[in-house]
C-alpha cells in the first residue's frame, strides 16, 4: 500500500547571470505495513544554465536515495532503475541550435538491500546491483 507524504523545495537564483536551481525532494509512505527502514526517498540537485536557444548549456548534480517501497518504483526515475537505489547523477547539456540539444548524463548507482531472487524487474540480474553508465541523448524540439 502506498500514502505517500511529499514536500519540495526549490530556490532558483542567479550566478552571475547564469540561472541556478537547488532542489531538495522528501517522500515517505506512511501505510501502515511499511517497515520504517523501507519507507522514504530523497534527492538534493543543484543546476546551473538553462537551455533556451543555439550556444546555451546547462548542468545538473543529483544525489537520491530511494528505498524498496518509499514510492511505486515501476514510475520513479526508470533511468535511476526505480526504487531500492542510491547514487549520484551528472548531466550535461548543449544547445547545438535553437532546436537541437546534445546532453550526456553519467549515472554512478547502487542498490540499498539485496536484490530478491524473484525480482518482477531483474530476476537474478546481480550485475543491476551497482552500476556506472554513461548516456547520450540527442533532444530534437519541434
Amino acid at each position: 500500500d502506498y500514502d505517500l507524504i511529499e514536500a519540495i523545495s526549490v530556490l532558483s537564483f542567479k550566478v552571475g547571470a547564469l540561472p541556478a536551481q537547488l532542489i531538495f525532494d522528501y517522500i515517505v509512505n506512511t501505510a501502515d505495513d511499511v517497515p520504517s527502514d523501507q519507507d522514504t526517498a530523497f534527492f538534493v540537485g543543484a543546476g546551473l544554465g538553462k537551455n533556451k536557444k543555439k550556444g546555451d548549456w546547462s548542468v545538473f548534480y543529483k544525489y537520491a536515495r530511494i528505498e524498496k517501497d518509499s514510492v511505486v518504483g515501476s514510475i520513479n526515475d526508470s533511468d535511476f532503475y526505480g526504487s531500492n537505489r542510491k547514487g549520484h547523477v551528472i548531466s550535461l547539456k548543449y544547445s547545438l541550435y535553437d532546436s537541437l540539444q546534445f546532453g550526456t548524463t553519467f549515472f554512478s548507482t547502487d542498490r540499498i538491500d539485496s536484490w530478491a531472487p524473484a525480482s518482477p524487474t531483474f530476476g537474478n540480474d546481480r550485475n543491476r546491483e551497482s552500476e556506472t553508465r554513461l548516456q547520450v541523448d540527442f533532444t530534437l524540439k519541434f
